[in-house]
């Protein structure tokens, strides 16, 4: 008897261990964390490789380390701030 594709889009990978004094959040509460939307959030966990993953509880009960969700948004902001362009009401300027 052949082998059914799984229905779940989750990857296959082995699950991770989250630090024992870890908080941890909903989606919906990552993305308030974030200052983003539900959408973006998923579209970052999505598309986004230096997005953290998300840690499973059982099947279908996924939260996130808040300290690393934290670290995400430090290093992002970091990121960001050595661009060395600027914009000015809709206008890119390039800073010498």
């Amino acid at each position: 008897m052949p082998v059914q594709p799984s229905r779940n889009n989750r990857s296959s990978r082995k699950p991770r261990l989250a630090p024992a004094d870890a908080q941890f959040l909903t989606d919906p509460q990552g993305a308030a964390l974030l200052g983003v939307g539900l959408t973006k959030f998923h579209e970052l966990q999505q598309h986004d490789p230096d997005f953290p993953p998300a840690v499973w509880f059982g099947s279908r009960s996924k939260r996130h380390v808040r300290d690393e969700l934290r670290a995400y948004a430090l290093e992002k902001r970091a990121k960001v701030g050595e661009c060395p362009r600027k914009v000015r009401g809709g206008l890119l300027i390039e800073t010498a």
